[in-house]
């Protein structure tokens, strides 16, 4: 659960604009704090390494930002948690 939380955390990191703004509420808004060398770094970590099926759903969400954007941190908390726990990661949502 520790990873799944990491790579949520690092995932809404990213969305952010700064200090008082909004954060990327749609795919147009630029990245300004990128941090999928951070998330590859994480799951390259011997530790993690039986999480790769969450690390691999998870590194569209932080390099197709045409596509993704805050909006979608719940459906990428959905895809990881499942990836790393099977479908019964909030099976009765």
């Amino acid at each position: 659960m520790r990873v799944v939380l990491q790579i949520l955390e690092l995932y809404l990191t990213q969305q952010t604009l700064g200090e008082g703004k909004r954060p990327r509420c749609d795919a147009n808004s630029p990245v300004l704090n990128s941090r999928i060398t951070t998330l590859k770094d994480l799951a390259q970590q011997k530790s993690n390494q039986n999480m790769s099926n969450a690390f691999n759903k998870a590194t569209a969400y932080f390099v197709q930002i045409d596509t993704y954007h805050i909006g979608s941190s719940s459906k990428l908390l959905l895809e990881i948690g499942r990836a790393a726990f099977g479908d019964r990661f909030l099976s009765d949502v």
